[in-house]
């Protein structure tokens, strides 16, 4: 019970603040497994579906593409330096042009089924701009989870938004 109503409490403050998540996996690779995801994201992102899938004990290769009007895609290679920090490095791409992205991905446990997702990066566009998603992922079993955050970056004008969505890790 203690669960549930935390969770609906984090539910109930992202949807009463102005910022918005997006999708994010945690740093641990799992070799020849993965997480494949599917969000809702504010300010037009609309749907997003991700894959992640484990190469090796700490390689993985991970993409995320948008369903909606507005073109989304990002595709990257992780590397796990600890079940709890990896460093990411590829291409994202909002429309128009693909750019350059690294960044760093890190995560904090607070219990067996809440656990905290970071991911900061560098795009290297005409102008570089930092990007970051920030959440937290809840565990409804061993294979499914519940996603909650927010992307933004530091662009002039860009709005931050608002995911929310599920994981299934198989």
């Amino acid at each position: 019970m203690k669960k549930l109503l935390i969770l609906l409490l984090l539910v109930s403050a992202l949807f009463s603040t102005s910022v918005a998540a997006l999708g994010i996996n945690s740093p641990s690779v799992s070799k020849g497994g993965g997480v494949i995801t599917g969000l809702f994201a504010t300010e037009d992102l609309g749907i997003l579906v991700g894959l992640e899938y484990g190469l090796s004990e700490k390689f993985a290769v991970s993409g995320r593409v948008g369903l909606d009007d507005r073109d989304f895609t990002k595709l990257t290679i992780k590397y796990e330096i600890s079940p709890t920090f990896a460093v990411v490095g590829g291409v994202l791409d909002y429309g128009a042009d693909s750019e350059p992205y690294f960044g760093i991905n890190g995560a904090l446990a607070f219990d067996s089924d809440f656990t905290g997702i970071l991911e900061a990066g560098v795009l290297l566009a005409d102008d570089t701009e930092v990007i970051y998603e920030a959440g937290i992922k809840y565990n409804i079993n061993r294979q499914i989870d519940i996603r909650g955050g927010f992307l933004g970056s530091t662009y002039k004008g860009d709005d931050t938004a608002f995911e929310l969505g599920v994981g299934y890790k198989f």
